[in-house]
């Protein structure tokens, strides 16, 4: 089972703000703290939910690419290039093949957005 801020923070007896800006590595903790939380962290197991950080920053570094039909060997080609270009900029892809259907393409359309 996944291990939770709020678990982190009654083991180390810190505030779950700061235990979240701990992990953040934020400024306005003691380097003592951070180091006790982040080692905490680490031997409990802790993995950062993504999702909620997205929420928080309001951004994904997710490119939604969505490809008529991804076997095709020109098309793999141009995904790969795409996704070499957002890793470069610590960005990841979201591949959704359309099979070449304006519906599927609506459909991806709107689940990107």
């Amino acid at each position: 089972m996944k291990t939770s801020l709020k678990e982190l923070s009654k083991k180390s007896g810190y505030s779950m703000n700061t235990v979240s800006r701990a992990l953040r590595d934020a400024d306005d903790v003691k380097p003592a703290t951070k180091v006790l939380i982040q080692r905490l962290a680490q031997e409990m197991g802790y993995i950062p939910n993504s999702v909620a950080k997205n929420l928080r920053l309001g951004k994904t570094n997710t490119i939604g690419v969505a490809s008529a039909d991804s076997s095709n060997p020109y098309f793999a080609e141009v995904i790969l290039g795409i996704e070499d270009a957002a890793r470069s900029h610590n960005y990841h892809i979201l591949l959704i093949n359309t099979e070449e259907s304006y519906k599927g393409e609506r459909e991806a359309i709107d689940m990107f957005i």
